[in-house]
């Protein structure tokens, strides 16, 4: 009976892994972020003020089923928001459980597809009013507005996702920031975009 004992941990840690769709950190490569997209629309004096909306797993169109502007998306439940623009995902995300986020802050303009499943309905609550903060979620966020342009050590406690910046039409940085990437060192400038994917929490310590 002991000798039975290595190999059955090892197909229950196989399963477990693969259920959970668990990666190496130290693997993983930063996907190409979505800031282009976004730089007409993140203009302080071209935001619209959207609706608190709250949406059921299927598909949804912006400027239909719900108004354009900048919200906080929150989701009950484990599943999937994918927001399609055109060719590209400026949001595609796992909430809920071990892997997923809490929460995700961007934009959403007219035309902008919605995909959501497996959560049991997705809260779209718009930002009236933008603080500073050296604590950053997954979304997308501007220098300026958000956080204070600076030098900063960039770590997040725990999780594994992207964590990129953007300056007018040149990604200045982009990495994967996890226990392993434990640290990396920003020069943050006033207009640039921050974005980051797959993390609840990111913070900006000066130096």
């Amino acid at each position: 009976m002991k000798k039975m004992l290595i190999p059955v941990v090892v197909l229950i840690s196989t399963i477990l892994l693969t259920a959970c769709n668990v990666e190496d950190p130290d693997l993983l490569e930063p996907i190409e972020p979505p800031h282009e997209t976004q730089a007409d629309y993140q203009s302080e004096d071209n935001e619209n003020v959207g609706e608190l909306t709250t949406l059921a797993p299927g598909d949804w169109t912006v400027g239909v089923d719900l108004p354009a502007g900048r919200y906080v998306f929150t989701g009950t439940g484990i599943g999937i928001i994918r927001v399609s623009r055109g060719s590209i995902n400026p949001v595609s995300e796992n909430f809920g459980g071990i892997m997923g986020v809490s929460s995700v802050t961007t934009y959403l303009i007219d035309g902008d597809e919605i995909e959501i499943s497996g959560i049991r309905n997705a809260t779209f609550t718009p930002v009236i009013d933008r603080e500073l903060s050296n604590q950053l979620s997954a979304g997308d966020w501007t220098v300026g507005l958000d956080i204070e342009p600076g030098r900063y050590n960039v770590t997040a406690p725990d999780g594994s996702g992207n964590f990129s910046v953007r300056r007018g039409n040149e990604t200045i940085t982009n990495e994967i920031l996890n226990q392993t990437q434990h640290i990396i060192r920003v020069q943050l400038e006033d207009g640039d975009t921050i974005w980051i994917g797959g993390l609840n929490t990111v913070d900006f310590t000066p130096r």
